[in-house]
């Protein structure tokens, strides 16, 4: 069992005739079994996992449902109710709670810009008071 050469003049028929012939034997049988399959997975290959073919049937079957759609959602996929909530006066009471969360949220930003806002104003006013003194120092200094 030494490594096999690998690269530029590798011959996978040598290397399978190596080995026995168990590939060529294993190539038919995978053949019948997946001859008209598009993909395969090697869990399906070597029958391993978690791979049930009464559930891909079953999957399959599902989506053949939504041929032509164009576009279709989990819970579709899977018969599930999501609907949104209802217009009665339970979702008019949830839409009160979001407007008043839109209120405090919008209060405590227009509260926050203005803070912002007041602290910029300071900066910039000290700013140009500085520039202010140094344009006048510099134009005493090339008066003389």
């Amino acid at each position: 069992m030494g490594m096999g050469k690998m690269g530029f003049g590798y011959d996978p028929a040598a290397a399978t005739a190596k080995q026995g012939g168990a590939a060529a034997n294993n190539d038919g049988e995978a053949a019948k079994r997946f001859g008209t399959a598009k993909a395969i997975s090697s869990d399906q290959y070597f029958q391993r996992g978690q791979y049930d073919e009464h559930e891909n049937a079953q999957a399959r079957e599902r989506l053949s449902t939504f041929a032509g759609k164009s576009g279709f959602g989990s819970a579709e996929y899977y018969g599930r109710d999501e609907s949104g909530p209802s217009r009665s006066s339970g979702g008019a009471a949830d839409l009160g709670s979001v407007s008043e969360a839109a209120r405090d949220f919008a209060s405590k930003f227009v509260g926050q810009a203005a803070d912002d806002f007041s602290s910029i104003k300071k900066v910039v006013a000290a700013g140009s008071t500085k520039l202010g003194e140094m344009l006048q120092d510099m134009q005493v200094r090339f008066e003389n």
